[in-house]
């Protein structure tokens, strides 16, 4: 429960793609696990609060199942008689349009003790039905229900005024701005035509009590393209604090921006939805904790996932390795040295999940990573992927599930070829070469 006392305590986290491959027999619940961590860690914290960058559902129209599950998770976390310290400021009647215009923790109907914001992301943004009436998404049906407050969402893409949530605690104020993913280059092209307004709380200048957080979902600028972006320049220099969403990537500190006036947190996604590096053991993904004192003084820290399915990522330069083209056994040379390289890989990833089932233990989570045993791995390589395949059979690896990603396409987009119905779940490998 929370604290009685002068510091906001909120959690952070992002991109956690409920009913991420909800219909595989062993990875369905890993997005829940994860998701339910996020809410564990908030109540051995104290939380005040919690709040989402976007992309909560992996689609903007879940299945039965994925809004049963995710429901069921608020109302086991955030519903209860615990005293909520925080309060909302001024008029909240356009921000918080979904839930009636005020926050849900206000609801006389509805006993909230852990309150949650979020904004929609690029997989769950709103859309129309048939093309006409209200564009609503995931977030609307759960902020219908009270379940969460959600802002951020655009009415208009001529003009956008996003106007704060006012939070205040014991005399630490937050001043909390949203945005929620609209297409990068037409979020662009507006700011640049200065279409993008930031409303500021009423204070005097010089004695600002507000720490201003602006909550995003878009691309950063990662060499994407100048216009498939937002950049840090964009962004008002008045800021102090940056969180941004929709990179997978977890980066746990807090960077100062390019010209040094505000810093950004980029806290990665909950669960790996792409074979690529940032999403890998070596990216470890954490959750963050946001601490705010009174004078505008704040502190960023982090608790590691654990529900976290092992995924190992790894090069292999055959070229490197001194082989002879010539050689008549070149090619079971190279099927030992991949089978090796798989096994070292298998068994790194193995020794990190041997905590996962313990962890789960210790924090009573209803949801948790299924056969942990089951890791991923990608491989980069410079071998036609048809000799691995056959060399690591003996492995009780399947074939089916080997992602072919060549050279210059993004892994992203890459096709794995179906599981038949009657074979386990094997391990995931992808290669690319």
């Amino acid at each position: 429960m929370a604290l009685d006392d002068a510091m906001m305590r909120i959690v952070i986290s992002t991109d956690n793609h409920l009913g991420y491959l909800e219909k595989d027999p062993v990875r369905g619940d890993d997005s829940f696990a994860a998701f339910e961590e996020v809410f564990s860690v908030a109540k051995r914290h104290n939380a005040d609060m919690i709040v989402f960058a976007g992309d909560m559902f992996n689609d903007n129209r879940p299945s039965r199942r994925t809004m049963y599950q995710s429901l069921s998770l608020f109302k086991k976390y955030c519903c209860g008689d615990s005293t909520v310290y925080i309060a909302n400021e001024g008029d909240t009647s356009e921000t918080l349009k979904t839930n009636g215009g005020r926050p849900n923790f206000l609801d006389p109907y509805l006993s909230i003790s852990l309150p949650v914001y979020t904004i929609h992301g690029n997989h769950d943004d709103p859309s129309r039905e048939g093309g006409t009436g209200d564009a609503l998404s995931a977030m609307d049906i759960v902020a219908a229900s009270n379940l969460v407050n959600y802002f951020g969402k655009a009415d208009t893409v001529d003009n956008i005024e996003i106007t704060p949530l006012l939070i205040s605690k014991n005399g630490v104020h937050v001043a909390l701005y949203g945005l929620g993913a609209i297409r990068d280059e037409r979020l662009n092209r507006m700011w640049s035509q200065d279409k993008v307004k930031f409303v500021r709380p009423p204070e005097e200048k010089g004695n600002e009590k507000y720490v201003s957080i602006f909550v995003v979902h878009q691309n950063r600028d990662y060499g994407r393209g100048i216009k498939n972006c937002i950049h840090e320049s964009m962004i008002p220099q008045w800021m102090d604090l940056v969180i941004w969403g929709n990179e997978h990537e977890c980066i746990p500190v807090a960077q100062e921006s390019l010209l040094g006036n505000f810093y950004i947190y980029q806290p990665g996604s909950s669960v790996a939805t792409s074979l690529v590096e940032g999403e890998s053991l070596s990216k470890p993904k954490n959750i963050g904790i946001l601490s705010v004192r009174e004078g505008r003084r704040f502190k960023l820290s982090y608790v590691p996932y654990t529900q976290i399915r092992p995924f190992l990522y790894d090069d292999v330069n055959l070229e490197t390795k001194h082989l002879d083209p010539t050689d008549a056994k070149i090619e079971e040379k190279i099927k030992n040295l991949l089978t090796q390289k798989a096994q070292e890989m298998i068994k790194e990833a193995r020794e990190h999940s041997a905590s996962i089932t313990k962890a789960a233990d210790e924090l009573e989570l209803k949801y948790r990573i299924k056969n942990p045993n089951q890791v991923s791995l990608t491989y980069s390589l410079t071998h036609s992927p048809y000799l691995l395949t056959h060399s690591l059979t003996h492995l009780t690896f399947s074939p089916y599930l080997l992602t072919h990603t060549y050279s210059g396409v993004d892994p992203h987009k890459s096709r794995a070829r179906g599981v038949p119905d009657d074979q386990p779940a094997p391990l995931w490998l992808a290669i690319r070469w």
